[in-house]
């Protein structure tokens, strides 16, 4: 979101950009950066999958305001270096930089591999949809278990 113009890029606004992109040359988007917390989503993924290769990105809130971009000089230190090195760089710098100050996710996703995961999220679904029925009791239990699996 940005704050001086109360706007933001919806997931699906991000994947008309990466489109364009790839209209004009021919080809995916290597790496995309999803510099902004929260972004670390499936959803995002999938909604980049066929025009982006590899995605780094946050499901919760990192340290912005002083970020570690130690990792892009692996581009200048080895111009041949694979999309997947340099998302693994970013990720690993990140980690040593901020490490000592607190906790945070950043991970790298082959968007190829997207797929197995939404298969697996909507095996998931439709049996947890069989199970609750119209069951309220069931229902609040599967959300208590929901919640407390973010404890983990």
């Amino acid at each position: 979101f940005d704050d001086s113009n109360n706007d933001s890029l919806s997931h699906k606004e991000l994947r008309l950009i990466t489109e364009y992109i790839k209209e004009k040359t021919g080809k995916n988007v290597s790496l995309f950066f999803a510099y902004a917390c929260l972004m670390g989503g499936v959803e995002l993924a999938y909604e980049l999958r066929d025009t982006v290769d590899y995605l780094v990105f946050s499901e919760e809130l990192f340290p912005a305001d002083f970020w570690s971009f130690e990792g892009f000089w692996a581009i200048s230190l080895n111009p041949a270096i694979t999309p997947e090195e340099v998302g693994k760089k970013i990720c690993d710098s990140a980690y040593a930089f901020f490490s000592n100050y607190r906790q945070f996710t950043l991970s790298l996703i082959k968007l190829s591999t997207i797929q197995t995961l939404k298969s697996a999220i909507d095996a998931y679904a439709e049996r947890a949809l069989v199970y609750l029925g119209n069951d309220q009791d069931r229902a609040s239990l599967l959300n208590t278990l929901a919640q407390e699996s973010f404890s983990m």
